[in-house]
């Protein structure tokens, strides 16, 4: 997986770590409020979390990296960043979870409302441009099912453009066993200087997210 670290002004993006992240990973995967617009349910185990961050850790297509923002009164698993000598939190999970590129990325409901998210898809576009294995590709896609305003409106603050929208695609962890598939609204954003397209539908293929 990539090893860069990336930071902003209150955010640091570091590539995940089982030994560092497990206990805050699981704490946002196994948040039931963090799976309402997914197609996976909660983790309920900490050993499915274990297997998540093992796999991204050796994965160079399905990288992800831990948002890490400065402990607050209503932290529970604080980490120590030495190299800024304060400690740290992690308060979001963001990076690949299909392809072709598409970001995912979630939040614990602790932290919402804080801007947390607009300030770590941001930093991560950019980061993303920056990556060698990376260079070749033109786009990155989003997508997310309407009726979730916070993510829709996530992604037109960092830039991203409306695509196809796909209707009846997936089914939502909340809706299994209902016979009920839900539409999906594709976004994107272009690398700077790019003239290329992808399609949207290209990443039916691999929709159960791994965020």
């Amino acid at each position: 997986m990539s090893s860069h670290t990336v930071k902003s002004d209150r955010l640091t993006l570091e590539p995940i770590n089982l030994d560092k992240h497990l206990h805050g990973c699981h704490k946002i995967l196994s948040e039931p409020r963090n799976a309402e617009w997914s197609t996976r349910a909660p983790n309920t185990q900490l050993e499915q979390t274990e297997e998540r961050i093992l796999e991204s850790m050796s994965s160079v297509q399905f990288p992800m990296w831990a948002i890490m923002a400065p402990t607050t009164l209503s932290i529970s698993v604080p980490v120590a960043d030495e190299t800024e000598g304060q400690e740290m939190e992690m308060v979001g999970i963001i990076g690949i979870s299909h392809k072709p590129e598409n970001v995912g990325y979630k939040i614990h409901p602790d932290h919402w409302g804080k801007g947390y998210m607009t300030e770590a898809l941001r930093l991560f576009v950019e980061m993303f441009w920056t990556l060698e294995e990376k260079k070749s590709l033109p786009q990155i896609i989003a997508a997310y099912t309407p009726g979730n305003d916070a993510s829709a409106r996530v992604l037109e603050k960092v830039g991203f453009k409306t695509g196809k929208l796909l209707r009846g695609e997936i089914e939502l962890w909340f809706n299994r066993g209902q016979n009920r598939k839900s539409d999906i609204q594709c976004m994107y954003i272009d690398r700077p200087g790019s003239n290329e397209s992808l399609n949207c539908q290209h990443f039916l293929s691999s929709l159960d997210s791994r965020l």
